[in-house]
Protein backbone atom coordinates (compact mmCIF):
# COMPACT_ATOMS: atom_id res chain seq x y z
CA UNK A 1 0.00 0.00 0.00
CA UNK A 2 1.42 3.33 -1.03
CA UNK A 3 1.84 6.20 1.46
CA UNK A 4 -0.73 8.18 -0.51
CA UNK A 5 -3.35 5.43 -0.13
CA UNK A 6 -2.60 5.14 3.58
CA UNK A 7 -2.92 8.91 4.04
CA UNK A 8 -6.22 8.87 2.09
CA UNK A 9 -7.65 6.11 4.30
CA UNK A 10 -6.59 7.90 7.50
CA UNK A 11 -8.05 11.16 6.20
CA UNK A 12 -11.38 9.51 5.27
CA UNK A 13 -11.56 7.84 8.69
CA UNK A 14 -10.90 11.20 10.35
CA UNK A 15 -13.69 12.82 8.35
CA UNK A 16 -16.07 10.00 9.24
CA UNK A 17 -15.09 10.24 12.92
CA UNK A 18 -15.53 14.03 12.91
CA UNK A 19 -18.89 13.68 11.15
CA UNK A 20 -20.07 11.15 13.71
CA UNK A 21 -18.92 13.43 16.53
CA UNK A 22 -20.77 16.43 15.05
CA UNK A 23 -23.86 14.25 14.60
CA UNK A 24 -23.84 13.20 18.25
CA UNK A 25 -23.36 16.81 19.39
CA UNK A 26 -26.21 17.98 17.18
CA UNK A 27 -28.45 15.12 18.32
CA UNK A 28 -27.69 15.86 21.98
CA UNK A 29 -28.40 19.57 21.50
CA UNK A 30 -31.67 18.83 19.69
CA UNK A 31 -32.74 16.40 22.41
CA UNK A 32 -31.94 18.92 25.14
CA UNK A 33 -33.90 21.65 23.36
CA UNK A 34 -36.84 19.27 22.91
CA UNK A 35 -36.83 18.43 26.64
CA UNK A 36 -36.66 22.12 27.56
CA UNK A 37 -39.47 22.93 25.12
CA UNK A 38 -41.70 20.23 26.61
CA UNK A 39 -40.88 21.37 30.14
CA UNK A 40 -41.69 24.98 29.19
CA UNK A 41 -45.02 24.05 27.56
CA UNK A 42 -46.31 21.68 30.25
CA UNK A 43 -44.69 23.00 33.45
CA UNK A 44 -43.69 26.64 33.02
CA UNK A 45 -46.67 27.98 31.05
CA UNK A 46 -49.76 27.63 33.21
CA UNK A 47 -53.16 29.15 33.80
CA UNK A 48 -52.90 31.52 36.80
CA UNK A 49 -54.11 30.03 40.07
CA UNK A 50 -56.31 31.93 42.49
CA UNK A 51 -56.06 31.17 46.20
CA UNK A 52 -58.79 32.91 48.18
CA UNK A 53 -61.59 32.12 50.59
CA UNK A 54 -63.45 35.15 49.23
CA UNK A 55 -65.85 33.77 46.65
CA UNK A 56 -66.89 37.27 45.56
CA UNK A 57 -63.28 38.15 44.75
CA UNK A 58 -62.80 34.87 42.89
CA UNK A 59 -65.96 35.47 40.82
CA UNK A 60 -64.87 39.03 40.06
CA UNK A 61 -61.46 37.89 38.79
CA UNK A 62 -62.95 35.09 36.72
CA UNK A 63 -65.61 37.33 35.14
CA UNK A 64 -63.57 40.50 34.59
CA UNK A 65 -59.93 39.46 34.08
CA UNK A 66 -59.75 37.48 30.85
CA UNK A 67 -56.08 36.62 31.30
CA UNK A 68 -56.99 34.57 34.38
CA UNK A 69 -58.50 31.98 32.04
CA UNK A 70 -55.56 31.86 29.64
CA UNK A 71 -52.20 30.16 29.85
CA UNK A 72 -49.39 32.56 30.68
CA UNK A 73 -46.26 32.14 28.55
CA UNK A 74 -43.31 33.99 30.13
CA UNK A 75 -40.34 35.07 28.08
CA UNK A 76 -38.46 31.92 27.03
CA UNK A 77 -35.15 33.46 28.14
CA UNK A 78 -36.40 34.77 31.50
CA UNK A 79 -38.98 32.21 32.61
CA UNK A 80 -37.07 31.12 35.73
CA UNK A 81 -37.89 33.34 38.71
CA UNK A 82 -34.34 33.83 40.00
CA UNK A 83 -33.07 34.66 36.51
CA UNK A 84 -35.84 37.24 36.28
CA UNK A 85 -34.66 38.76 39.56
CA UNK A 86 -31.04 38.98 38.47
CA UNK A 87 -31.52 40.12 34.88
CA UNK A 88 -34.56 42.25 35.66
CA UNK A 89 -32.54 44.55 37.89
CA UNK A 90 -29.78 45.02 35.34
CA UNK A 91 -31.58 44.77 31.99
CA UNK A 92 -35.01 46.33 32.53
CA UNK A 93 -33.94 50.00 32.70
CA UNK A 94 -30.46 51.53 33.04
CA UNK A 95 -29.66 53.00 36.45
CA UNK A 96 -28.57 56.22 34.75
CA UNK A 97 -32.12 56.78 33.46
CA UNK A 98 -33.90 58.65 36.24
CA UNK A 99 -37.57 59.41 36.69
CA UNK A 100 -38.35 63.00 37.63
CA UNK A 101 -40.36 62.88 40.84
CA UNK A 102 -41.60 65.61 43.14
CA UNK A 103 -40.00 64.78 46.49
CA UNK A 104 -41.29 65.37 50.00
CA UNK A 105 -39.05 64.63 52.98
CA UNK A 106 -41.33 63.36 55.71
CA UNK A 107 -40.07 63.49 59.29
CA UNK A 108 -41.12 60.57 61.46
CA UNK A 109 -42.07 60.79 65.12
CA UNK A 110 -38.65 59.57 66.33
CA UNK A 111 -36.74 62.12 64.24
CA UNK A 112 -35.99 59.78 61.34
CA UNK A 113 -36.79 60.67 57.77
CA UNK A 114 -38.25 58.96 54.70
CA UNK A 115 -38.71 60.38 51.22
CA UNK A 116 -42.07 60.37 49.45
CA UNK A 117 -41.54 60.64 45.69
CA UNK A 118 -44.65 61.74 43.80
CA UNK A 119 -45.47 61.41 40.12
CA UNK A 120 -48.74 62.21 38.39
CA UNK A 121 -49.97 61.04 34.96
CA UNK A 122 -49.75 63.31 31.95
CA UNK A 123 -53.52 63.19 31.55
CA UNK A 124 -55.44 63.74 34.78
CA UNK A 125 -58.72 61.92 35.36
CA UNK A 126 -61.83 63.54 36.85
CA UNK A 127 -61.39 64.26 40.55
CA UNK A 128 -64.04 61.71 41.55
CA UNK A 129 -62.26 58.94 39.66
CA UNK A 130 -58.66 59.76 40.46
CA UNK A 131 -56.62 56.98 41.99
CA UNK A 132 -53.50 57.52 44.09
CA UNK A 133 -51.16 54.55 44.49
CA UNK A 134 -48.88 54.34 47.52
CA UNK A 135 -45.96 52.09 46.56
CA UNK A 136 -43.72 50.33 49.09
CA UNK A 137 -40.55 48.92 47.43
CA UNK A 138 -38.41 45.95 48.45
CA UNK A 139 -35.68 45.57 51.05
CA UNK A 140 -32.97 47.79 49.55
CA UNK A 141 -34.95 49.35 46.69
CA UNK A 142 -35.89 52.97 46.12
CA UNK A 143 -37.94 55.01 43.67
CA UNK A 144 -35.09 54.81 41.13
CA UNK A 145 -34.67 51.03 41.22
CA UNK A 146 -35.42 49.59 37.79
CA UNK A 147 -38.47 47.48 38.64
CA UNK A 148 -39.93 50.33 40.70
CA UNK A 149 -39.55 52.70 37.77
CA UNK A 150 -41.35 50.29 35.44
CA UNK A 151 -44.18 49.98 37.97
CA UNK A 152 -44.43 53.75 38.29
CA UNK A 153 -44.56 54.18 34.51
CA UNK A 154 -47.27 51.50 34.25
CA UNK A 155 -49.31 53.16 37.00
CA UNK A 156 -49.09 56.67 35.58
CA UNK A 157 -49.65 55.29 32.08
CA UNK A 158 -52.97 53.90 33.33
CA UNK A 159 -53.99 57.36 34.53
CA UNK A 160 -53.23 57.08 38.26
CA UNK A 161 -50.83 59.07 40.42
CA UNK A 162 -48.19 57.34 42.52
CA UNK A 163 -46.19 58.03 45.67
CA UNK A 164 -43.12 55.87 46.31
CA UNK A 165 -41.96 55.55 49.90
CA UNK A 166 -38.16 55.52 50.18
CA UNK A 167 -37.23 53.89 53.48
CA UNK A 168 -34.69 55.36 55.88
CA UNK A 169 -31.27 55.58 54.28
CA UNK A 170 -32.47 54.65 50.79
CA UNK A 171 -33.00 56.77 47.69
CA UNK A 172 -30.66 59.49 48.92
CA UNK A 173 -32.46 59.83 52.26
CA UNK A 174 -30.06 60.69 55.10
CA UNK A 175 -30.05 58.57 58.24
CA UNK A 176 -30.95 60.74 61.23
CA UNK A 177 -31.34 58.00 63.86
CA UNK A 178 -29.62 54.66 64.69
CA UNK A 179 -32.83 52.88 63.72
CA UNK A 180 -33.44 51.54 60.20
CA UNK A 181 -36.42 49.40 59.17
CA UNK A 182 -37.46 45.75 59.17
CA UNK A 183 -40.36 43.46 58.30
CA UNK A 184 -41.56 43.20 61.92
CA UNK A 185 -42.12 46.93 62.47
CA UNK A 186 -44.87 48.83 60.66
CA UNK A 187 -44.60 52.10 62.58
CA UNK A 188 -43.04 53.96 59.63
CA UNK A 189 -45.70 52.59 57.28
CA UNK A 190 -48.50 53.66 59.63
CA UNK A 191 -47.14 57.20 59.87
CA UNK A 192 -46.73 57.48 56.11
CA UNK A 193 -50.21 56.07 55.37
CA UNK A 194 -51.81 58.49 57.86
CA UNK A 195 -49.84 61.40 56.41
CA UNK A 196 -50.73 60.59 52.78
CA UNK A 197 -54.41 60.01 53.61
CA UNK A 198 -54.54 63.27 55.54
CA UNK A 199 -52.84 65.18 52.75
CA UNK A 200 -55.04 63.71 50.00
CA UNK A 201 -58.36 62.98 51.76
CA UNK A 202 -60.42 62.96 48.56
CA UNK A 203 -58.16 60.61 46.60
CA UNK A 204 -58.99 56.93 46.21
CA UNK A 205 -55.96 55.26 47.73
CA UNK A 206 -54.46 51.96 46.59
CA UNK A 207 -51.48 50.27 48.26
CA UNK A 208 -48.87 48.23 46.39
CA UNK A 209 -46.05 46.42 48.15
CA UNK A 210 -43.22 44.49 46.52
CA UNK A 211 -41.12 41.95 48.43
CA UNK A 212 -40.40 43.50 51.86
CA UNK A 213 -42.88 46.28 51.04
CA UNK A 214 -45.56 43.63 50.57
CA UNK A 215 -44.71 42.07 53.93
CA UNK A 216 -44.99 45.46 55.63
CA UNK A 217 -48.31 46.41 54.09
CA UNK A 218 -49.76 42.95 54.88
CA UNK A 219 -48.65 43.31 58.51
CA UNK A 220 -50.14 46.81 58.59
CA UNK A 221 -53.50 45.42 57.43
CA UNK A 222 -53.41 42.59 59.98
CA UNK A 223 -52.61 44.99 62.82
CA UNK A 224 -55.28 47.53 61.82
CA UNK A 225 -59.00 47.39 62.40
CA UNK A 226 -60.98 46.13 59.42
CA UNK A 227 -63.07 49.28 59.17
CA UNK A 228 -59.96 51.44 59.41
CA UNK A 229 -58.41 49.57 56.47
CA UNK A 230 -61.56 50.11 54.42
CA UNK A 231 -61.50 53.84 55.18
CA UNK A 232 -57.87 54.14 54.11
CA UNK A 233 -57.47 51.81 51.11
CA UNK A 234 -59.71 51.00 48.19
CA UNK A 235 -57.58 47.91 47.57
CA UNK A 236 -54.11 46.52 48.24
CA UNK A 237 -51.82 44.51 45.95
CA UNK A 238 -48.70 42.63 47.05
CA UNK A 239 -46.11 41.37 44.56
CA UNK A 240 -43.36 38.76 45.09
CA UNK A 241 -43.89 38.74 48.84
CA UNK A 242 -42.12 36.26 51.12
CA UNK A 243 -44.78 34.50 53.20
CA UNK A 244 -42.26 32.63 55.36
CA UNK A 245 -39.26 34.83 56.19
CA UNK A 246 -37.28 32.14 58.05
CA UNK A 247 -37.45 29.62 55.20
CA UNK A 248 -36.95 32.45 52.71
CA UNK A 249 -33.64 33.46 54.30
CA UNK A 250 -32.48 29.83 54.42
CA UNK A 251 -33.39 29.41 50.75
CA UNK A 252 -31.38 32.49 49.78
CA UNK A 253 -28.24 30.86 51.12
CA UNK A 254 -28.49 27.84 48.84
CA UNK A 255 -26.24 27.62 45.75
CA UNK A 256 -25.97 28.84 43.01
CA UNK A 257 -28.35 31.49 41.71
CA UNK A 258 -29.78 32.03 45.18
CA UNK A 259 -26.34 32.95 46.48
CA UNK A 260 -25.88 35.47 43.67
CA UNK A 261 -29.11 37.21 44.69
CA UNK A 262 -28.19 36.94 48.37
CA UNK A 263 -24.79 38.52 47.71
CA UNK A 264 -26.40 41.59 46.14
CA UNK A 265 -28.91 41.96 48.98
CA UNK A 266 -26.25 41.57 51.69
CA UNK A 267 -23.92 44.05 49.95
CA UNK A 268 -26.66 46.67 49.91
CA UNK A 269 -27.47 46.01 53.58
CA UNK A 270 -23.79 46.33 54.49
CA UNK A 271 -23.75 49.71 52.77
CA UNK A 272 -26.74 50.77 54.88
CA UNK A 273 -25.14 49.64 58.15
CA UNK A 274 -22.02 51.62 57.30
CA UNK A 275 -24.21 54.70 56.87
CA UNK A 276 -25.74 54.03 60.29
CA UNK A 277 -22.27 53.59 61.79
CA UNK A 278 -21.19 56.96 60.42
CA UNK A 279 -24.40 58.50 61.76
CA UNK A 280 -23.98 57.11 65.29
CA UNK A 281 -20.18 57.21 65.42
CA UNK A 282 -19.88 53.46 66.04
CA UNK A 283 -17.79 50.88 64.19
CA UNK A 284 -19.57 48.56 61.76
Amino acid sequence: MTSFSLWTMININSIISETDSNYYVAASAASSLAVLALYYIFNVSQIPRVYTSNSALRDFLVNHVNSMQEKYFPNVFYWEGRVQSILGLSQRLPSSWKLKYSREIFELSDGGEVALDYMSPRVQEDSEERLLVLLFPGLTSSSQTSYVKTLVMAITGAGASVIVMNNRGLGGVPIKTPRLFCATSTSDVKEVVNHVKGKYPNERLMGIGTSLGGMLICKYLVESEKEQCKRVFELVLVISTCWDAVNGVSNLEKPFLNQVINYGVVSNLQFLTKKVSRCTGTSS
